[in-house]
């Protein structure tokens, strides 16, 4: 998915950090550190990977994932998730359950999956209507794209072979470190928020409460200009 920070998860590298999740913090608006008061109110327990859209969502079977896992592709498409189990510490934190639990009955809490990366790549696209993309690799002979990338003060655009695109960054070696309850996540696709909570997924079911995230980076991040 190319969400809304102009961060761009290939399923690939999804399914390569699947397992991360498991034992992460949960946190109020994404305040879960000491810089940021430290909101911390719930963990995550368990993950699993699901596809398709929100009214249809189904499990991957291990023949699946084992054949996307031999990939060498990169799949951005917005149709295929981790989805993940997670507690609120209701007793600790009463007031906070009670917020999380009325926004789900509203439909204004969502959750932010956040996340670490040591490596990222460019990809282009024409607009945000456009489902084609073009990845280039990020090297010492492509690296000063980085200056255009909105996350290091650049517009977001960039020329490239003679045509104007829109710029994006493709995370690589992901590892997700915790997730956020949030009332305006970045994972949207055609203006639908696409990191919901979730009550039940066919197929399976389970005791806890689920969620589909978006990735929100934090500030450990590679250079940007080999």
């Amino acid at each position: 998915i190319w969400n809304a920070n102009n961060d761009v998860f290939c399923f690939e590298e999804i399914l390569k950090a699947r397992e991360t999740p498991r034992f992460k913090p949960i946190n109020w608006m994404h305040r879960g550190s000491e810089e940021t008061k430290n909101e911390t109110i719930g963990v995550m327990v368990e993950t699993a990977m699901v596809k398709g859209g929100l009214d249809s969502l189904s499990y991957f079977s291990d023949a699946e994932i084992e054949n996307y896992s031999q990939s060498s592709n990169y799949t951005i498409s917005g149709d295929m998730h981790i989805r993940q189990d997670g507690v609120i510490w209701s007793q600790y934190f009463p007031t906070y359950a009670s917020k999380v639990k009325k926004g789900i009955e509203d439909g204004t809490i969502f959750v932010s999956m956040e996340c670490f990366f040591d490596d990222f790549d460019y990809v282009l696209r024409e607009d945000d209507t456009s489902s084609d993309y073009i990845i280039v690799k990020r090297n010492s002979s492509t690296s000063s794209m980085s200056k255009n990338l909105k996350q290091y003060g650049g517009k977001g655009k960039v020329k490239y072979k003679g045509k104007e695109y829109e710029l994006g960054r493709l995370l690589k070696n992901i590892t997700f470190s915790g997730q956020g309850v949030v009332k305006d996540p970045a994972n949207k696709k055609d203006g639908k928020v696409l990191s919901v909570i979730l009550n039940d997924i066919k197929e399976k079911t389970q005791s806890q409460t689920g969620g589909l995230g978006d990735g929100f980076p934090q500030q450990q991040q590679p250079d940007p200009n080999i």
